[in-house]
């Protein structure tokens, strides 16, 4: 009997065109459709099919369409084009008006390759572009560590300012660690609001602090650190995401947190259900059952600048 690959694998008896034409029509790339999804053929298939298949999968022009694929997509539906947006239009950029999926995909790729030049070790030579974006912006930008504050507080919010004050050991060496690379009059209570890429950490609101748990990604606005390691901070949440590791780091019980980005479709439902909490929270506190719970939630919205849907 023949074993041959290409008896095997026919398809390879085909021009290579046909053959890049099929692969892309089913090559897809980690959470393209899931967030949470990290299997894809580009990743945990097609390179394991036979030797041709994974030098196929390492061309840039696959990974490329791939991209474009994801810029086209809707903003409310998956976390990508904002991901890569960005990256691009980061204020270390001189344009940051940038408009377009294949415009922003290009700064994109500009602002990477200096960084693959910088970490040759990290890339192994590979020079594939579109390739090395996606692999940096899925475990730099689409998912993320960050330090965790731990306090349940399920009417939290995007837009609603919050302060808090660290006294415990984690939380000031939390504190510590997020401001060390700003300024120092930063630290002494002088306004962030208008500093680009503010101090950010994840604000685990929700109980149990567990994977797959929602939690907030919050910026310092304003922060004080006085002499014995205790601090008065301004919060503002600025992001929902999901918790998808939770790692213990140093002897003082502070926890980091592995998490991703989720799409502003889940963000905007979660964030309704919060608001209809709160709206009915204040009718019972109030008493006056013959308003409408519909206004209350209208108040709220105005106050957070929010529209209604």
């Amino acid at each position: 009997m023949d074993t041959s690959e290409e008896s095997t694998f026919p398809l390879l008896d085909l021009q290579t065109e046909l053959v890049v034409d099929i692969l892309d029509f089913v090559f897809d790339v980690p959470c393209e459709n899931n967030s949470r999804e990290y299997k894809s053929s580009s990743t945990h298939v097609l390179p394991f099919v036979c030797k041709e298949f994974y030098r196929f999968c390492k061309r840039d022009f696959f990974w490329r369409a791939s991209m474009m694929r994801l810029m086209k997509k809707d903003k409310k539906q998956i976390a990508w084009p904002r991901v890569v947006e960005d990256f691009a239009t980061d204020n270390g950029n001189s344009n940051v008006n940038i408009t377009g999926p294949e415009a922003l995909l290009k700064a994109a790729c500009e602002r990477m390759s200096p960084i693959v030049q910088q970490q040759q070790e990290r890339y192994g030579g590979d020079e594939s572009i579109y390739k090395n974006l996606f692999r940096y912006l899925l475990n730099e930008g689409f998912r993320f560590f960050f330090p965790i504050f731990y306090m349940p507080d399920p009417q939290l919010i995007r837009g609603r300012r919050i302060g808090l004050h660290f006294f415990e050991p984690r939380y000031r060496r939390l504190i510590r660690e997020v401001m060390n690379r700003f300024p120092a009059n930063y630290r002494q209570g002088e306004n962030l609001d208008n500093v680009p890429r503010r101090p950010r950490f994840i604000y685990a609101h929700r109980s149990p602090l567990a994977k797959n748990q929602v939690a907030l990604v919050v910026e310092v606005a304003k922060c004080i650190i006085y002499e014995d390691g205790t601090a008065d901070v301004e919060l503002d949440p600025v992001e929902h995401v999901h918790i998808i590791g939770l790692y213990e780091q140093g002897n003082d019980h502070l926890y980091i947190a592995q998490a991703v980005n989720m799409p502003l479709e889940e963000e905007d439902e979660i964030e309704d259900n919060v608001m209809m909490d709160i709206a009915m929270a204040q009718r019972r506190a109030i008493g006056n059952y013959s308003i409408p719970i519909e206004a209350y939630l209208h108040e709220i919205q105005r106050l957070l600048g929010r529209s209604a849907r």
